[in-house]
């Protein structure tokens, strides 16, 4: 039998809905038959070229919200959209939920749902549903203005485009070019322990992506040839330090931004420092599912990104 889910805290005194993937949200709050029988009245009463105004306004508004509603993209592609979203750069995460009216507590449990279409009744889901289908709207009118636009400046346009992406190429090539040297005089060992956890090692893909150098498909490539997939799939792992481990691209990059840090002739930080005491080894390439065996009146609990072991108190007499 499957565990009670607790609904959010943002949504409990919302209405209830009935998602289904090719339909439209279902409203079945009692409230809106009340509202919707009272404007009904209203409009019987009003004279009738007001009333025809209002049919006109009240149509286009309910087909706005009806498309608002609409799920377009499953739960996975949004998850990918947002994991997208969050290296673009300047982006921050925090000021987006504020903006959108997402609890960050529910856009984590989002983030953490597998399947393709998991996390419908996240309130995460349908605010970025309604945020993508505003920036596609926004695309489609820019477009629309860049036809409009002389020949003249559309030209200077696609110059200006094509020489910031040369820009953009070039310093990739540089960074490349820095861990080529590292590979070739040192003889870096790419199959060598790991001394970061897999939230520093997400972290410094998030921050390295931000810098708008290079697309996702050749980050994967210069990597080791990664998968998407598995990508995408490390991405959403967490809190765990290990939550991600077993992934190619947790050790792939990892030795990627070490050869870089050579190059760059970066100092070690000091969590590095203090992981290279306490593991001399590296950590363990085994995917952290938080599980663990436990004697009898204990119980694991997670504190931040690690697992304790805590005696039961329920269980003492």
């Amino acid at each position: 039998m499957p565990r009670k889910r607790q609904l959010d805290s943002e949504v409990e005194d919302e209405e209830f809905t009935v998602v289904s993937p090719s339909r439209k949200r279902q409203k079945l709050s009692t409230s809106n038959s009340k509202s919707t029988s009272k404007c009904e009245k209203e409009e019987h009463d009003s004279d009738s070229d007001e009333k025809d105004e209002n049919d006109e306004s009240d149509s286009s508004s309910q087909e706005d919200e009806d498309e608002d509603e609409e799920a377009k993209w499953s739960c996975n592609v949004i998850r990918n959209r947002l994991l997208k979203l969050r290296q673009t750069p300047d982006f921050k995460i925090t000021a987006w939920l504020k903006e959108n009216g997402v609890n960050s507590n529910s856009y984590q449990r989002f983030m953490k749902l597998k399947g393709t279409w998991n996390g419908t009744q996240n309130t995460t889901f349908w605010a970025a549903t309604r945020y993508f289908k505003k920036q596609e709207k926004l695309k489609q009118k820019e477009k629309q203005k860049e036809k409009r636009k002389p020949a003249a400046q559309k030209k200077r346009d696609t110059a200006k485009k094509k020489k910031e992406k040369a820009e953009k190429d070039a310093a990739m090539d540089a960074i490349v070019r820095k861990i080529e040297s590292v590979e070739k005089k040192d003889d870096y060992d790419d199959n060598g322990p790991v001394f970061d956890d897999c939230n520093d090692v997400r972290k410094k893909i998030t921050n390295f992506m931000k810098r708008g150098i290079c697309t996702q498909s050749r980050f994967l490539k210069e990597i080791g040839s990664v998968q998407s997939n598995s990508y995408h799939k490390f991405m959403k792992e967490g809190p765990l330090q290990l939550a991600g481990a077993s992934n190619s691209t947790y050790y792939k990059a990892y030795h990627w931004f070490e050869k870089l840090r050579i190059a760059e002739k970066e100092a070690k930080s000091k969590k590095r420092l203090q992981n290279e005491e306490e593991n001399h080894d590296g950590f363990p390439l085994r995917h952290d599912d938080g599980r663990r065996w436990v004697p009898m009146g204990f119980v694991p609990v997670r504190k931040k990104d690690k697992i304790a072991v805590i005696p039961d108190g329920r269980r003492q007499t």
